[in-house]
């Protein structure tokens, strides 16, 4: 049976609340546990999603394009601070591998049981000696003194040690360290290699520190691929929607220099959005990516600005058709977006259709005011529906 687990959206406008309760549901039969919205009789909550690190409003300077917004997730799971920052809204893809995430790292271990001692012997191991107090039926042995009558207290004679004393003493006597010690005089050093001791950091390790920062490896191992794995190819859509990237990377496709940051959702690139539909029809080599470091990440940040992946994945949906062959939604249906982009320059058939959706119109409304075929609105709003701002009004 799934667990119940709960969810506030803190900040969230009503729209952004339903959007979050319908990609909850859409996403319900891949999750691990059942998830809901807060109500008010709750108590606690599993994950508290906070919207104030969102930069809505603010422009690029020369595109005239919007950064993307962003959110807070909190939850212990999120490492040391708790806290993780994602780009918003959520898709149904993201929504479920957090949820899923979450579930995990909060299920209880599995404690092997261990063995069971049948006899109570921790009074005869840590009560105090029997010669140091009194009990009951004390022998006494009188004798006289100074012409008084005396009574002196002796202790009883000790009792023999039962044989689960003993074997309990034995086991608490064992010192595991000592096959440690075997194991650590086992190893050797190059004759090359000596150990020194120092206090405090050292340049070296704060450089490989800052680099693993630089290239989001946060567990400090390094990520290497067998050849197998570098001579795997995938779609650009696939590089921005999963894990194949361990950080900041940069590749050369087509001749278009593209630096994605998974962590922050966000790209790096010179061009107008039309400029990158080459590079969304190509299956690119994963060992084409080369991963940043600290410094050379942040010569990429001052050369350009960021983007959001969402438009990537938009326009890789755009291009390659997202609603063929997909369940084509109801033209007369009504839907909202939450997020639009801007593609007046580069798209305006898709750009007319997005500003009548975002008002709430239905495919067939959109399609005639914006004067472009039924299929063109369907394919505008099923990329739309990809990237998680597409919802039913």
């Amino acid at each position: 049976m799934k667990r119940e687990r709960i969810v506030e959206f803190v900040g969230g406008s009503e729209d952004e609340v339903a959007y979050l309760r319908l990609m909850m549901r859409k996403a319900a039969g891949y999750l691990s546990d059942s998830w809901r919205l807060r109500r008010e009789e709750d108590g606690g909550v599993d994950l508290l999603i906070i919207d104030e690190m969102t930069d809505a409003g603010a422009s690029i300077p020369g595109s005239g394009e919007s950064l993307q917004r962003r959110v807070r997730l909190v939850n212990k799971a999120f490492g040391i601070a708790g806290m993780e920052t994602v780009a918003w809204p959520l898709s149904q893809e993201r929504l479920t591998q957090f949820f899923n995430m979450l579930s995990a790292a909060v299920e209880p271990a599995k404690i092997e049981p261990g063995p069971v001692i049948q006899h109570n012997i921790y009074d005869e191991l840590f009560e105090a000696d029997a010669g140091d107090s009194w009990h009951p039926g004390d022998h006494f042995v009188s004798h006289a003194a100074a012409g008084d009558f005396l009574q002196e207290w002796s202790p009883p004679p000790r009792a023999p040690e039962s044989a689960d004393t003993l074997h309990a003493e034995q086991l608490f006597r064992n010192d595991p360290r000592a096959r440690q010690k075997d194991v650590l005089q086992s190893f050797q050093l190059h004759d090359d290699i000596g150990v020194e001791a120092t206090d405090g950091r050292t340049a070296g390790s704060g450089l490989r520190k800052d680099k693993r920062i630089g290239s989001g490896l946060l567990s400090g191992t390094a990520h290497t691929l067998t050849v197998a794995e570098a001579n795997m190819r995938y779609p650009l859509a696939t590089y921005l929607a999963g894990n194949l990237l361990p950080g900041p990377s940069r590749i050369d496709a087509n001749q278009i220099v593209i630096t994605l940051d998974p962590r922050n959702q966000q790209y790096y690139s010179k061009g107008a959005l039309c400029v990158f539909e080459e590079c969304c029809k190509l299956a690119l080599r994963r060992g084409d990516w080369k991963a940043l470091d600290f410094a050379e990440f942040n010569e990429v940040k001052k050369q350009n600005h960021p983007r959001p992946f969402a438009e990537l994945l938009w326009l890789c949906a755009y291009i390659e058709d997202a609603s063929a062959g997909s369940d084509e939604p109801s033209p007369d249906t009504r839907f909202r977006l939450l997020q639009n982009f801007e593609l007046q320059r580069d798209y305006p058939r898709a750009s007319r259709v997005a500003r009548e959706l975002e008002k709430g119109s239905t495919l067939t409304d959109a399609a005639s005011i914006a004067r472009v075929p039924l299929a063109e609105a369907r394919r505008v709003a099923q990329a739309f529906d990809v990237v998680g701002y597409l919802i039913p009004d």
